[in-house]
């Protein structure tokens, strides 16, 4: 699973636009980025259902590497 989410995330794009027509601000296109809004709500699942696994234990420390960079997005 961690693999599967891994794989998705590299190749994810964000839309973005920019801010009152200028050049040098961008802010996140919220209507345009529905999809992957709620793949990150998954994808928060099923790394916290990867953590409670009993068999984690091989791959915790990745796991957790990948929860705390979804966690500020």
């Amino acid at each position: 699973m961690l693999k599967i989410v891994k794989q998705f995330w590299e190749t994810a794009k964000l839309a973005v636009a920019n801010y009152k027509g200028r050049a040098d601000y961008f802010i996140v296109d919220i209507k345009s980025n529905e999809d992957l809004i709620s793949k990150l709500d998954d994808t928060m699942l099923t790394l916290n259902n990867i953590l409670a696994n009993r068999f984690v234990a091989g791959i915790r420390k990745e796991v957790e590497e990948q929860m705390s960079l979804f966690r500020y997005l």
